[in-house]
């Protein structure tokens, strides 16, 4: 994943409060599409023992 160096302009208070709001903006409507749409769609789809194994290998991949 890249990073961004912080700069001046990209300090004031009030521009990251907005960025951060965005940014929970998108997580929240990602997490909802998800919900609403991707995971019934799996569950639709897969074998209790083909999601157990996908909830592995995501746990794994978030413990890097």
């Amino acid at each position: 994943m890249a990073t961004r160096q912080m700069t001046p302009e990209m300090t004031d208070e009030d521009d990251v409060i907005d960025r951060l709001a965005l940014l929970r903006g998108a997580v929240t409507a990602h997490a909802r599409s998800e919900e609403r749409y991707e995971f019934p769609q799996l569950r639709a789809r897969t074998t209790e023992a083909e999601r157990r194994k996908l909830a592995g290998k995501v746990k794994a991949a978030e413990d890097r």
